[in-house]
């Protein structure tokens, strides 16, 4: 099974907002808004990753203000 996380963080390695889902399409739009919402502030992180059969990947990456990370979801994810 695969699952979906989106983890908003105020600063690195502060408490965790953690959104998890099993379809990609909900966490990308989570992870839109954050970067909306919190993405002008330099100490906020913000990821979206997957994991499936022992495999963790970071598919976006919001690091001091611009994306540091971008892989296209796993297709029917």
């Amino acid at each position: 099974m695969t699952t979906y996380r989106a983890v908003l963080r105020f600063r690195a390695g502060g408490p965790a907002v953690i959104g998890e889902w099993s379809t990609a399409t909900t966490p990308l739009q989570d992870y839109r808004q954050r970067v909306g919402i919190y993405g002008s502030d330099l100490a906020v992180t913000i990821q979206v990753t997957e994991e499936a059969d022992g495999r963790h990947q970071v598919l976006r990456a919001w690091e001091r203000g611009s994306e540091t990370a971008s892989v296209a979801a796993a297709p029917g994810g």
